[in-house]
């Protein structure tokens, strides 16, 4: 009875992992069908996107655009 419900089991392991090996392969053609590849050829870790570097105009843009933000914040509060 016990062998029964060993090979059972057995045979439920296989089938998951075979399962499995089914999704990841599709889980990689989505990520290729996106243009994500996987990292170090590890599948299942999403690549990380650097951004774009921001000139010092920009970042002196946004700055005084904040400043002036929280400037008018203030004022706000004051009254």
């Amino acid at each position: 009875m016990l062998a029964w419900a060993l090979a059972g089991l057995e045979r439920e392991l296989v089938q998951t992992r075979e399962r499995l090996a089914a999704l990841t392969t599709q889980a990689e053609k989505i990520r290729a069908a996106l243009g994500r590849a996987p990292a170090n050829g590890q599948a299942g870790i999403p690549v990380r996107r650097r951004r774009a570097a921001m000139s010092a105009e920009a970042r002196k843009r946004i700055s005084d655009a904040m400043k002036k933000r929280w400037a008018e914040r203030k004022r706000q509060s004051k009254k």
